[in-house]
């Protein structure tokens, strides 16, 4: 996959001396790429210092960047490889809701959310269920699946740019994710079983 042309031209513009070009690109990524990790890691201190260590990573090899593939995919795979090494090396195996991962645990605010919970139309209720069961269930997927699942279904990449990413083909890529929704789908199946 090829540069889309505004990151060309900031990378041109870099490549020329202009060092606020490369600032505009992290700039660009900087928030999906920290949405990303945090939901990989499920702590924002570590979705940051992983996102803060891509950047420099991607800037210390910036002209080794040959364009063979565009500029979000390099630095996304820069990132998430990061990201499931720091996963691995910690032995996370369970992981919390990306949602309680800003939680803070005070009773105040646990009161004024139940006080909000109450007000709310019972559709509003229902669907913040399916939705926290949803994260619940993707939180508790095997970390290669939980990635499929972020990176295809969450995040929405294409087949090609994940293989690019993840250092793998397209074909595996199918099969993986595959394996991941199936994965997904037996984990959320007592949960609508009835409906």
């Amino acid at each position: 996959m090829q540069n889309n042309p505004e990151d060309s031209s900031l990378l041109m513009r870099y490549r020329q001396g202009d060092k606020d070009a490369l600032g505009e690109l992290i700039q660009k990524y900087q928030s999906r790429l920290y949405t990303t990790l945090l939901k990989i890691c499920q702590n924002p201190d570590d979705a940051m210092e992983l996102c803060s260590d891509a950047f420099v990573k991607a800037v210390e090899n910036i002209d080794n960047f040959k364009a063979e593939s565009s500029f979000y995919t390099w630095l996304f795979r820069i990132a998430v490889n990061q990201a499931l090494n720091f996963v691995k090396r910690k032995g996370l195996v369970s992981f919390s809701s990306a949602e309680t991962a800003f939680a803070n645990e005070d009773e105040p605010e646990r009161v004024e959310f139940a006080s909000q919970e109450a007000s709310m139309p019972i559709d509003q209720l229902l669907e913040d269920e399916r939705k926290q069961v949803l994260w619940r269930a993707v939180d508790s997927l095997e970390l290669h699946h939980k990635t499929m699942i972020l990176l295809r279904d969450i995040d929405q990449m294409s087949y090609n740019q994940i293989a690019e990413i993840l250092e793998i083909t397209q074909g595996t890529v199918k099969s993986r994710i595959y394996r991941a929704r199936e994965a997904l789908r037996l984990k959320l199946l007592p949960y609508f079983e009835g409906e």
